[in-house]
């Protein structure tokens, strides 16, 4: 991944001991950090301190996120004024 992409939040599919997910990286105080929360530790049969091996690879699918509206929800919304955003 170039340095001028990894500025932005780059959105990665992530593996871990098999188990996979897609998410974006994060950037604190200049390192590049992925989300690995208790849920996916467990999934991955991975404890708190242990060292991992992980592939990530750029996510450049169109439309995929790893903060996606469910299905349905954009279209059910859709030419509704009652689910406009608040002006101001």
């Amino acid at each position: 991944m170039s340095r001028a992409y990894l500025r932005r939040s780059a959105a990665v599919s992530i593996a871990i001991n098999g188990h996979d997910w897609r998410s974006r990286l994060a950037i604190t105080r200049g390192r590049h950090l992925i989300d690995f929360s208790k849920v996916k530790r467990e999934a991955a049969e991975v404890e708190t301190g242990d060292a991992v091996e992980a592939e990530l690879t750029l996510d450049t699918e169109p439309g995929t996120s790893a903060m996606r509206a469910p299905d349905g929800l954009m279209a059910s919304a859709a030419g509704r004024a009652d689910h406009a955003p608040p002006a101001g």
